[in-house]
């Protein structure tokens, strides 16, 4: 089976803070000698997966910007629309609220994110975000950052 490899960015957020990272990907398939019970992938060793991921190790704020927003204008949106629905359709709210769900496991990927302190530079607005993401999700901010860094 082929698999899609980023060769290169055409736009990096990391060096002009873009909100596009467009990526030219080639179909590579990938060299499997199988001996034993263990298969050998001859393409990629470790080293180029680290070269290919390095270009996501750093924050950019205009991307992390637009995540929160493109997750939190949508969450409001439906929140209030399973509130509106609810005064005709008890089960048509509970189906949009469910619906809803997806948008708050999102929110909360950002806000794991902001624990780490990876969403953007400064510790400070992580921590704010994730503060604010924690009571959309119902999730002390500070007490989990806590229990999670142990990983």
């Amino acid at each position: 089976m082929p698999l899609l490899l980023p060769l290169r960015h055409l736009i990096s957020c990391g060096t002009n803070q873009s909100l596009i990272a467009a990526l030219t990907v080639a179909r590579v398939t990938p060299k499997i000698e199988t001996r034993g019970s263990e298969a050998v992938m001859e393409n990629r060793n470790a080293r180029d997966w680290a070269r290919v991921l390095s270009e996501y190790r750093h924050p950019c704020k205009y991307r992390s910007s637009f995540e929160i927003v493109a997750t939190v204008v949508p969450f409001v949106a439906i929140w209030a629309l399973a509130w509106w629905v609810l005064a005709y359709s008890t089960l048509l709210a509970v189906v949009i609220a469910s619906m809803n769900s997806l948008f708050l496991v999102r929110l909360f990927c950002i806000q794991h994110d902001c624990g780490h302190g990876t969403l953007f530079k400064n510790k400070s607005t992580n921590d704010w975000i994730g503060r604010i993401l924690g009571a959309f999700t119902l999730t002390p901010y500070e007490v989990w950052r806590r229990a999670h860094s142990i990983h």
